[in-house]
């Protein structure tokens, strides 16, 4: 029981860690996207940040300022 405690707690201090990043993308024919992706800390050492480093991602996309879809 200490162990499984000890493993969510670590879980919990590294989330409290992680880095954040917003982003917004501007295309052609009025298309957008804004978004965040969050990634754990360790990867911002990384050259390369797959999948498995990414704990949250979301995505916007609009079209003339109307929203098309949310992911």
């Amino acid at each position: 029981m200490i162990r499984g405690l000890t493993a969510a707690l670590a879980l919990i201090a590294s989330n409290a860690h992680a880095a954040d990043f917003y982003f917004c993308w501007l295309g052609a024919n009025d298309y957008s996207m804004v978004g965040q992706m969050t990634i754990t800390p360790s990867s911002l050492n990384k050259p390369i940040i797959t999948e498995s480093d990414v704990t949250m991602f979301r995505i916007a996309g609009y079209r003339d300022g109307q929203l098309i879809g949310k992911w």
